[in-house]
């Protein structure tokens, strides 16, 4: 499912999913988030966000393994960005923290990256000022999507 994860094969790893849930073998939080990166390696935000809905549903039927992480949504907020999706891209952090998962900058990044991508630099700088105040260092990733927000929203005041 890695080798899947880390190309464009999407499809084959929702296939892998159904054949698992056919055979009676639950798949863990490991093999969803493989399947979310394969979802946003090809651009299908809406089967990631299933994917991790699906993932959130076995985990609240008592499957502890299947419970929603960091690393699934941060793929799954790459997807989003990828789609410029920047609203569910914020949504997502704030479900995050009703999951009790902490953002990181990975998950920040991608949800400012949607924002620039819409060309929306305000909703990136109050991302920004939320990255500050739980105490996440902006990075290089962090500081040219707020710099290209503002370029596409043609705002440099």
């Amino acid at each position: 499912l890695s080798a899947i994860a880390a190309s464009r094969f999407w499809h084959r790893a929702l296939v892998l999913l159904d054949d698992m849930s056919r055979t009676a073998v639950a798949p863990n939080a490991f093999v969803y988030g493989a399947a979310i990166a394969a979802c946003e390696k090809g651009r299908q935000w809406p089967w990631a966000l299933h994917l991790l809905a699906r993932m959130a549903a076995a985990a609240a039927r008592g499957d502890a393994e299947a419970e929603p992480n960091v690393g699934a949504c941060g793929a799954a907020a790459s997807a989003l960005a990828r789609g410029g999706q920047w609203e569910r891209a914020i949504a997502l952090l704030t479900q995050m923290q009703a999951w009790r998962i902490a953002p990181n900058t990975i998950t920040c990044n991608a949800a400012i990256s949607a924002c620039e991508k819409a060309q929306l630099p305000d909703p990136a700088f109050m991302l920004l000022g939320e990255m500050r105040r739980v105490h996440l260092s902006p990075d290089v990733i962090t500081l040219s999507a707020l710099v290209s927000s503002c370029e596409k929203g043609q705002r440099w005041d």
